[in-house]
């Protein structure tokens, strides 16, 4: 893992870190909408198959990474907040999933809920060992390495029910 990752890690924990609470609050809020304006379409990136499913999926596990962070650092500092972001992310990525079912050309997808609370378990897991030090290039291998096997997992069920 080049030091470029462990430094941006870093940067975003301190940047967290630095937050006042309410701005984190709003930024919360304001994520959770973007969430459900992308779960509202059928946005690709990619020509369909199974590399725009990779990367969809993969998508999931950093953007409800993200969340968790967010809804932590708006909730205090500390494991217990560390622990309610995990829950409002995993909660919200139930509550996306389950708008999904009801826009059509959308499914819902339990491998998909599955990445998302990789992606918020990942995502506060590395970011803790930060101000401590405590082997962040260590935990971003693995946490990568969790959220591409949630990713794959969620593609191979894709491309299973699209045959």
């Amino acid at each position: 893992m080049k030091a470029g990752a462990v430094r941006l890690v870093t940067a975003v924990a301190r940047g967290l870190s630095a937050l006042p609470q309410s701005a984190a609050i709003a930024a919360t809020l304001i994520w959770m909408a973007g969430i459900f304006a992308l779960s509202s379409g059928t946005p690709r990136l990619l020509p369909e198959g199974w590399l725009s499913s990779l990367v969809h999926n993969a998508g999931h596990a950093v953007i409800f990474g993200v969340l968790a962070l967010l809804a932590a650092r708006a909730l205090g500092t500390g494991p217990r907040a560390q622990w309610a972001g995990f829950a409002i992310a995993v909660l919200y990525g139930a509550t996306d999933e389950w708008h999904q079912s009801h826009v059509p050309g959308r499914t819902a997808s339990i491998a998909d809920w599955v990445t998302d609370a990789i992606g918020a378990a990942a995502a506060l897991w590395v970011v803790a060992a930060v101000p401590v030090d405590a082997k962040v290039r260590h935990r971003l291998l693995v946490a990568g390495a969790a959220a591409l096997v949630a990713a794959s997992v969620a593609t191979l069920f894709d491309q299973i029910s699209a045959a």
